[in-house]
Parts: structure tokens; sequence; C-alpha cells
């Protein structure tokens, strides 16, 4: 009687789209079969990538890289659709032994969650239509065109802030030394390092384990479909960004932008790869 005076009880309360950024999600659908009939769920790592995780229903399990844009436009799928009204549970008036079931996560980075799922039962007015068309397209978009063979044995990353001298420029070349063995060297500007407002420049041998680090990241973020990134409207100063990349096979990718950048953190892994590399290195001025 206490809860009806006041207007709110565990089941009619109402409920509040979670404040913060989306951190991961995951849904699903199965029946009486091992594997899932359904399965996507996008989580990140702690070095900030961002995953796409798909589950066929044979079990074979496809991760790729994903931007963190797709966790905004996931969090507006939640917000517009009301996901973040489900209930707990759902489950049929009478008992069902066999049929088909279902489950929904989403957290969030202020530490709230939205967890629900049902059997042989689902929500009369929440449609999961729109996150699942979405969920689709981009799983598709993504694995259309599969990554090229080969190792980067040339990879240059140029980055100008209103400044005739680049504010970034990392060049990564590697020469075969016999039939299995690489020499690899860095160069540019270390963004780190500068000294009476000029910059210094680097160049070292680096070992050929940073190559390899480096053809993970352009194949598992998918580096290589990155296209050309045109100046935004009434943007007229700023920042602007080339990158090359080669690979053994002959292939090579090109990307550029102004005022505009890839929604993926592939450049920024391999920024950060080479910064820590090039510490404590020798400079040539």
């Amino acid at each position: 009687m206490m809860a009806a005076l006041i207007g709110c009880n565990a089941n009619g309360a109402k409920k509040a789209m979670p404040e913060g950024y989306l951190k991961s999600l995951q849904f699903s659908t199965h029946g009486t079969m091992c594997f899932p009939t359904y399965y996507f769920s996008v989580d990140s790592d702690d070095d900030g990538s961002i995953w796409l995780t798909h589950i066929s229903d044979e079990g074979d399990t496809t991760k790729v890289a994903v931007g963190r844009g797709l966790l905004y436009d996931l969090r507006d799928i939640i917000e517009k659709d009301g996901l973040y009204k489900l209930e707990k549970s759902y489950r049929p008036k009478m008992e069902v032994m066999d049929g088909d079931g279902w489950s929904f996560y989403a957290g969030f980075d202020s530490k709230e969650s939205i967890s629900s799922g049902g059997s042989n039962a689902w929500p009369k007015k929440i449609s999961f239509g729109r996150l699942r068309a979405f969920l689709d397209s981009t799983y598709q978009a993504l694995t259309a065109k599969p990554a090229p063979e080969g190792i980067v044995t040339y990879y240059n990353y140029v980055r100008h802030d209103s400044s005739a001298e680049p504010t970034v420029d990392y060049e990564m070349t590697a020469k075969q030394t016999g039939k299995t063995g690489w020499k690899v060297t860095l160069k540019g500007v270390n963004p780190n390092f500068y000294l009476d407002g000029e910059p210094h420049y680097l160049e070292k041998t680096i070992d050929e384990a940073t190559m390899y680090d480096v053809t993970r990241i352009f194949k598992s973020h998918q580096m290589y479909l990155y296209g050309n990134y045109p100046n935004p409207p009434d943007v007229l100063d700023g920042y602007s960004w080339h990158l090359e990349v080669k690979l053994d096979t002959g292939e090579s990718f090109s990307s550029s932008g102004s005022n505009n950048v890839p929604d993926d953190n592939g450049i920024y892994l391999i920024n950060q790869l080479f910064e820590g590399l090039s510490i404590d290195s020798p400079f040539k001025k």
C-alpha cells in the first residue's frame, strides 16, 4: 500500500536511461542447440581497442576491430528504442519445456548497466529490430573485404598542426637481410621531445617484432579500408595528416584527411607504439 501511495514499486518504477558512455554490449538468442542462433558483443581491451565479436549458429567466432563511434551509435539506439526500459526477465504465463530464449546486456562507464533476458517470451512494446539490423550491417561491412596478405615493411604517418614542421612524423622502414631476417629503422619527429621550441629528429634501429606489431594493428583495425577524409564545412584552420603503408607483397595503401579522421584508433595505437620506442633514444637535430 505504501508503494501505491508514493506511485512507485518494483515492477512499475519509471526507468531512466543510464548516464555515461556505453562500454560494452551483448545480445544473443538461443534455441535448444549448443551454439547461439544469434550472437553479437562489443567490448574493449585495456589498450582502448574496441572489438565486435560474432558467433555463428555453427559456433564459429569472428572478432573484428571497430571504432569508438560504434559505441555511440549503439547507445543512441538503446535510448531511442527504449531498451533501457526492459524488465529483468520475460517468461510465458504457462510453463514451456522447449523453445527459444534471448539475453541482452549493456554496461556504461557510470557503472550502471541494463540486463534482461527471456525464455519463450519477448517484450511487447520494445523491439530489438533496429539493434539487430545495425549489428548485422556493421558486421557485413567490416568483413566484406579480407585483410591483405603480407607484412608491413613501410609505414609513414605525418600530421601538421598549422605549422610548416610536422608535429608528428613517424616513418618505419624494413629491409630484408637474408631469407628470414629484417633490419627495421624508425625515424621522424618525436612529439615528446622539443628543445627551445624546435622539434628534434629521431633515427634508430628497432626490433623487428615492432614490424609485426604494426602489421597486426594494420590488419586487425582494418586500416587498409581507410580512405580520404575531407575537411568539414566551415573549418578554415586546424590540422592535416597523411598515411602511407606498403607491404612486402607490393601492395600499397594511402589515406589522408583535414580536420577529419577515421572513426578508429589504429593510427593512435601505432603512434603510441613508436612513441614508447623513441624515449631515451639518440636524436639528430
